[in-house]
């Protein structure tokens, strides 16, 4: 199903765009794995596809189920909470990313790395900026200007030598650079070992 607004309020329709969960709600994230995350007033909390309370558990904010585990933020603290409602991951982070391939991203004191299903940190907060995993690299910055790879171990795949950089997905991704002469900016296609196979300067 997908989120949509009516008159300041949101819901939600399923694929033939027939409304099929009222909008009574502030504010609506897209259903992951089943479950909606929804704000009323202060409060957010999870749906299902008939809109009733899934998870009875309130919370300051909350992101989506991915891996079975969703970010939540209770006490200005983000952790992470199964679909029982049962915290497994204790609040304890800044802010939170959802778990992909096993890992999610958490931010400590400014800086973001990445945490285990148990809490464990197996990439100890280090970056500006990191995205999930996706085919197992994560686009991650260590400053402007400065956008690379790692692998789930945290060793550089593809040096910090981007302006931006996107997930991978079907074994490429799409990365901004610096040209090597003259004003602007240019996008390449990069592979899992950082071999660019396209460039906007070879068009």
């Amino acid at each position: 199903m997908a989120h949509v607004t009516i008159v300041d309020k949101w819901g939600y329709t399923d694929k033939t765009g027939k409304l099929v969960v009222e909008p009574s709600f502030d504010w609506a994230f897209d259903f992951s794995e089943g479950l909606g995350a929804v704000r009323r007033g202060s409060d957010v909390f999870f749906i299902d596809h008939a809109g009733k309370v899934a998870i009875d558990r309130r919370f300051r904010a909350a992101g989506r189920f991915s891996d079975g585990l969703a970010p939540v933020n209770a006490d200005g603290k983000f952790g992470y909470m199964e679909k029982t409602g049962r915290i497994v991951v204790t609040p304890a982070f800044d802010n939170a990313d959802v778990f992909a391939e096993g890992l999610a991203a958490v931010m400590d004191q400014g800086r973001w790395g990445y945490i285990d299903k148990t809490g464990h940190v197996v990439i100890k907060p280090q970056f500006e900026f990191a995205t999930p995993f996706s085919e197992g690299r994560a686009a991650v910055s260590t400053g402007i200007n400065h956008f690379g790879y790692i692998d789930t171990t945290g060793r550089t795949i593809v040096p910090f030598t981007y302006v931006n950089a996107a997930m991978f997905s079907r074994g490429l991704a799409t990365v901004t650079k610096l040209p090597s002469s003259g004003p602007g900016l240019e996008t390449a296609y990069i592979d899992a070992n950082g071999k660019e196979v396209w460039t906007s300067a070879r068009r």
